[in-house]
């Protein structure tokens, strides 16, 4: 009689294993290739949800947002990770996107990308105004959005490119090397990315980034250009090559997205999951040091989730 209640008792674990395994679903975090600083933040973020909810989060590397957003507007991925203005062009269905994608969902803006006009320290360019005539960095056929941040620099000091002598490049990092082997005067880059030291380095001198003229037309030029953007002012750090002062730039938010259909539950529990971890997806992404779990939630022209809306709610941070 013993030994048939072990066996009971031994088989009921085994089944209570098996269901525990079989219950664990793999949910998938879509993010730009392998490299980026989105992917290691995928892959962090992955690490803390799947120890706080049990499921199994996995990095799914993406083209771009042209591919993750659709992805996870229809629900072949449940969460994406993407710049606001490239949500929001998602959302709309404009400029890189050719149709709308009405069915993303915020679930948490992560941490600012701030992105500034880089000049030569020696070039005599102290001020956008400067840059009439001057070679700039254009094109960006593989970050359109990109691109738009550089128009939006140039409309606050009354310029357009008309006004400079673009110089096509796939990219912003195309354009820094551009910088840096003096084929341009400026190009677009990310305030604190390792381009940008790597070009401070190897350039006399060094870098710096122009400010952001202070127009009282500045946010028609945002809506209009580089919509969820936002005028951030930012004060030097050894991390922010090219900042000598407190400085105005241009930023846009990492976003967690999600679909519509993705539940409440499993939203909230992943939204809770980040700001209860700050520490660890710090320790392996130090850009998470931008990341303000506190924060009242920024508005945005994408929705947020229900799931993300009620434990923002919760934390009071939601207006």
């Amino acid at each position: 009689m013993k030994n048939k209640l072990f066996a009971a008792l031994l088989f009921a674990g085994f089944v209570g294993q098996v269901s525990n395994v079989v219950s664990a679903k793999t949910v998938s975090i879509g993010t730009p290739p392998q490299g980026s600083l989105a992917y290691a933040s995928g892959a962090a973020i992955a690490k803390v949800a799947t120890e706080a909810t049990g499921d199994n989060f996995r990095v799914v590397p993406q083209g771009g947002p042209p591919v993750i957003v659709p992805s996870v507007n229809v629900g072949r991925m449940e969460f994406g990770l993407i710049a606001s203005v490239a949500a929001t062009y998602g959302y709309r269905g404009i400029e890189i996107f050719k149709k709308a994608n009405p069915d993303i969902r915020v679930v948490s803006a992560l941490y600012p990308i701030r992105l500034g006009m880089a000049v030569r320290r020696d070039s005599g360019i102290g001020s956008l105004q400067d840059l009439k005539g001057h070679r700039l960095a254009s094109e960006l056929v593989k970050q359109k959005n990109t691109l738009r941040f550089t128009e939006a620099y140039l409309e606050s000091a009354g310029l357009s490119f008309d006004d400079v002598t673009g110089v096509p490049v796939p990219n912003f990092a195309r354009g820094v090397e551009a910088l840096q082997a003096d084929k341009v005067d400026s190009s677009i880059a990310s305030i604190g990315s390792g381009i940008i030291a790597q070009a401070n380095a190897s350039i006399n001198g060094g870098v710096k980034f122009l400010e952001l003229e202070n127009g009282s037309d500045i946010q028609k030029i945002i809506d209009r250009l580089v919509p969820s953007a936002y005028v951030d002012t930012i004060e030097p750090n050894p991390s922010r090559v090219g900042i000598d002062g407190a400085s105005r730039v241009l930023a846009q938010d990492l976003l967690l997205i999600t679909g519509v259909e993705t539940p409440d539950e499993l939203v909230y529990q992943v939204a809770k999951a980040l700001a209860s971890n700050k520490p660890a997806l710090v320790s392996a992404v130090g850009a998470f040091e931008g990341y303000n779990p506190g924060a009242v939630a920024r508005e945005l022209p994408v929705p947020y989730h229900p799931g993300a809306i009620r434990y923002l709610k919760e934390q009071g941070s939601w207006q």
